[in-house]
């Protein structure tokens, strides 16, 4: 019986900062980000196939990270983050604020 390995990898920082981001915010990767990204795969790349949410932040990695070591890539929408609702789009500090004034 062949293995079968699969790694994660969360997306690094996006424009914007560290804010609460699910399916309705759709940043891209910061430069910071970007840098994250590719200090966290090192030059290996021991994967046959590479998967990725569709969300920009993740998906613009995963093509270029495909692109270059010439694997296939695939956008499943099944990866999509969840939503934060009332949170979304924004940091703790104001998450904090907001339930202090309640």
């Amino acid at each position: 019986m062949q293995e079968t390995v699969i790694d994660f990898i969360r997306h690094g920082q996006p424009e914007g900062g560290s804010l609460y981001r699910g399916h309705n915010i759709d940043d891209p990767l910061s430069e910071l980000g970007w840098q994250q990204m590719w200090q966290a795969v090192g030059e290996s790349a021991p994967w046959q196939q590479i998967i990725s949410s569709p969300m920009l932040r993740c998906r613009a990695f995963a093509e270029k990270l495909a692109d270059k070591h010439q694997l296939p890539v695939s956008i499943d929408e099944r990866f999509k983050e969840v939503g934060f609702g009332s949170w979304e789009g924004r940091s703790r500090a104001q998450i904090k604020q907001a339930n202090q004034a309640e």
